[in-house]
């Protein structure tokens, strides 16, 4: 299969098709020849044994995952992820990945596409002048609404309640950014929202619209993009950065943060490969900030409210 984001035309192959579905459900908005031969080759090969195997020279930890390890090789400009069952193997030069699954591939299903995935396009993309975000966006018009935050920081939630209220989809976990004539850009990734029961409970609208089955390894059940209220946008000006978190009761509110600590916390987006682009994508997260308001917004439940609030952010502005 082939996809073309943004402009980066990547390749997925695999002996197994199970895989490519779930790979093609993640980026079916990208589906389609590109019109230039691929820039970024994907393997994922399901085997009885490992075909990608550890280092064996001097490597250093980029990032510690809950599981597994996330290695780099500077001499050889690779990039090497355990998950255990599933390990991945990046050329980063040389634009190719190969994941390697073990059987039962069921159990592994969600480690080899989402993850195992995900972690090594963000960096072949980054080669390409297209930086990622760990955040959700929405858009209003040509503004956008950039929502940075881990896991639990409430990104889904804020996400779901502003697109039922009437903005545009950019994306549940993951944006990215590019530049042009105008400046910092937001680019859309409408990937599968993963949804938590608590999140679904808010808002039972979405709920049958949710896969029933979660994915081997996943913790959380997966909404299509396609199946939200409203329209899936695909690009936008970034205009407000706003940082969630979990309000355990009582009614959310907004606050200013100064550029300097929104641009400390999202410093961690930037994976310390190979010091060219890992500089560049630290400038183009420089450049979101300084292109946008940036705000910390306690979330509770008066969603109404927050749909108001965040309103009244994007229009301050846009005037």
């Amino acid at each position: 299969m082939t996809f073309d984001l943004h402009g980066v035309a990547v390749e997925v192959r695999s002996n197994r098709s199970d895989l490519l579905a779930l790979v093609a459900r993640r980026l079916q908005f990208f589906a389609g020849a590109p019109a230039v031969r691929p820039e970024a080759r994907f393997e994922l090969q399901a085997t009885e044994a490992h075909v990608v195997s550890p280092p064996a020279v001097t490597t250093r930890t980029v990032y510690e995952p809950e599981t597994g390890e996330v290695l780099y090789d500077e001499g050889e400009d690779e990039l090497y992820v355990d998950y255990g069952q599933v390990r991945a193997l990046c050329r980063l030069g040389r634009g190719e990945v190969l994941v390697s699954v073990l059987e039962p591939v069921a159990e592994a299903a969600w480690a080899a596409t989402r993850p195992l995935f995900t972690l090594p396009l963000l960096e072949l993309l980054k080669r390409r002048s297209v930086y990622s975000v760990h955040a959700a966006g929405v858009s209003s018009g040509q503004h956008a609404v950039v929502i940075p935050g881990g896991s639990g920081a409430g990104k889904t939630t804020l996400a779901l309640a502003l697109v039922r209220g009437g903005f545009d989809f950019l994306g549940d976990d993951m944006l990215f950014l590019s530049r042009d004539g105008g400046g910092p850009l937001l680019l859309a990734f409408p990937d599968e929202l993963d949804v938590s029961e608590t999140t679904a409970s808010f808002f039972p609208d979405v709920v049958g619209a949710l896969r029933r089955e979660r994915l081997p390894g996943a913790v959380k059940r997966q909404l299509p993009a396609n199946r939200l209220p409203g329209e899936v946008a695909e690009r936008a000006r970034p205009a407000v950065l706003l940082f969630p978190r979990i309000e355990a009761g009582g009614r959310s509110r907004v606050e200013p943060l100064t550029r300097d600590e929104a641009l400390l916390e999202l410093a961690p987006n930037v994976l310390l490969t190979e010091p060219a682009s890992s500089q560049l994508h630290l400038d183009a997260l420089g450049g979101l900030v300084r292109g946008s308001r940036c705000f910390r917004l306690s979330v509770a439940r008066d969603f109404d409210d927050v749909v108001e609030v965040v309103g009244g952010l994007v229009s301050g502005t846009a005037t």
